[in-house]
């Protein structure tokens, strides 16, 4: 009787090892890479609220995992259950299952680089993001007119064309498949925001302007200077300007209140639109465009000198600048000729 007993408990205990070891050998298997050497990259789009059970159904049916019931075990023994972030993924069957969960806790999603250029209006950022497939065209100019964004700095009134115009920073940002466009909009703003510091706010201040009017006057700066050494000579023309209640006479800020971004016509100017500055003096309603850092800086701190007049005298965009009237009668003569 003994000796049956000392065989049945071998006979289980052996039961026991192999069953183990098969467990074992089942566990390491599901959890290794489908296919160790094929580094293809397959999208996977995770649902906001998509359940671990959800989401291993997914990778499965993709064939970036071996086991559904693997993947959902490593998940909840090592506390990842719940965590596990949606957005757009590129997994390679060569990933195992504690590297592809990492990254879905980590929410290590695939972004996309754009950048916005100095000096875009925010219809061309539009027509950007549209054209690029990241943003809805309806929907991102309905959220390009809450003014909310940009408050307090809003100063402007009913005759401005875009309420954020001058607000959407021109810089390289990334987005995910599902950014929205309150998103794309609230990163410009935020990034402006970083830009122009208090210690510029100050600044601003001390010109006796809002910072609503620095980014208007940055954003004529960002239109007409060609070269980058120009634009504090230009800021300084404006500036001295205003300060003698002289009109600004400036072509881009006619050329926003057309809508025609070609050479004017001397009949051009005289047609009357808010932003026309050889009809109206001081600064036009708003922002023409989206000015870059040095523009803004250069509205903050100009050039120390008593310009009143430029003029365009070069094929590279530099501009010859004068004092007098009949100082900048001769420099557009001189400029004609050459």
């Amino acid at each position: 009787m003994r000796r049956h007993l000392r065989v049945a408990v071998v006979v289980l205990l052996m039961c026991l090892a192999v069953g183990g070891a098969a467990a074992y050998w089942w566990w390491q298997e599901a959890l290794a890479p489908v296919r160790s050497a094929d580094t293809t990259e397959y999208t996977v789009q995770i649902p906001r609220g998509a359940s671990t059970r959800a989401v291993a159904q997914l990778l499965y049916a993709q064939g970036l995992i071996r086991s559904e019931l693997a993947f959902r075990l490593y998940a909840r023994l090592n506390g990842l259950d719940g965590r596990l972030q949606a957005g757009e993924y590129r997994f390679r069957p060569a990933e195992d299952v504690p590297t592809i969960l990492r990254r879905l806790v980590e929410g290590d999603v695939v972004t996309y680089a754009f950048t916005i250029p100095e000096g875009y209006r925010v219809e061309q950022i539009v027509d950007l993001l549209v054209t690029l497939g990241y943003a809805d065209r309806e929907r991102l100019e309905e959220v390009l007119q809450d003014i909310s964004y940009i408050e307090p700095y809003f100063a402007g009134d009913a005759r401005v064309k875009q309420p954020l115009e001058g607000f959407l920073f021109p810089d390289t940002y990334r987005l995910t498949g599902d950014t929205s466009e309150e998103e794309l909009v609230s990163a410009m703003v935020r990034r402006f925001k970083q830009v122009f510091t208090p210690e510029w706010e100050q600044r601003a201040a001390e010109l006796g302007m809002s910072v609503y009017e620095v980014v208007t006057l940055a954003s004529i700066i960002e239109k007409e200077a060609r070269k980058p050494e120009e634009r504090p000579i230009i800021a300084a023309v404006y500036h001295n300007r205003l300060r003698r209640g002289m009109k600004l006479d400036a072509d881009p800020t006619v050329q926003y209140g057309l809508g025609k971004f070609e050479p004017l016509l001397y009949a051009d100017l005289k047609i009357d639109t808010p932003y026309n500055t050889y009809l109206h003096p001081g600064l036009p309603p708003g922002p023409i465009a989206n000015p870059g850092r040095d523009s803004l800086y250069a509205a903050l701190y100009p050039a120390d000198v008593d310009y009143l007049y430029f003029v365009a005298c070069s094929d590279d965009g530099a501009h010859a600048f004068a004092r007098t009237l009949k100082e900048q009668l001769r420099n557009i003569r001189r400029c004609r000729d050459k």
